[in-house]
């Protein structure tokens, strides 16, 4: 998968039948990003939201490739991104005020029937949820590893002079 990041915040994702981007040198001499760029069909990412932006834009400022309508990135430099914004949204839905009534509401029949079960499945979710933190910390770190990495030059003066902003 190819993202677009186009400069009024919209972001593209396509599938194209690639592992990843090519790099520069493998081009035909007078062939850019742009004339592969322009063969994909792109279709507006419901993957990410405003949240998940300034990192994403921070990530093609160091690993993208220059085209005239933005910036694009495969896929390998996105996962992370995707990967702790799932995770976060898993918390917060295990969190849900109606889920937890829900689930009390559960608990409370099924553990007529096997006493204990609500003992046990609180315990089941601590260790998900402690689980599903330390994982979260551990794609943070590898989001972090990536954003060392200096920002190319030539990526941020493409991207100011197209109209984008970081």
């Amino acid at each position: 998968m190819v993202y677009l990041l186009e400069p009024d915040g919209i972001i593209k994702k396509s599938y194209p039948d690639m592992e990843s981007l090519p790099d520069k040198e493998d081009f035909l001499i007078g062939k850019s990003y742009d004339d592969l760029v322009e063969s994909f069909d792109w279709r507006e990412s419901d993957c990410f939201g405003v949240s998940e932006w300034p990192a994403l834009i921070e990530l093609a400022l160091r690993y993208g490739e220059v085209c005239a309508r933005g910036l694009i990135l495969d896929s390998r430099w996105i996962l992370p991104v995707f990967r702790l914004k799932e995770m976060r949204e898993a918390a917060e839905e295990a969190n849900r005020p109606e889920r937890r009534r829900s689930m009390r509401l559960a608990d409370e029949f099924v553990d007529q029937v096997f006493p204990g079960w609500t003992d046990e499945r609180r315990k089941t979710d601590a260790a998900a949820a402690a689980e599903n933190d330390y994982c979260m910390k551990e794609v943070q770190s590898e989001i972090e590893s990536l954003l060392k990495a200096s920002i190319k030059p030539d990526l941020v003066s493409h991207w100011e002079r197209i109209g984008g902003r970081h």
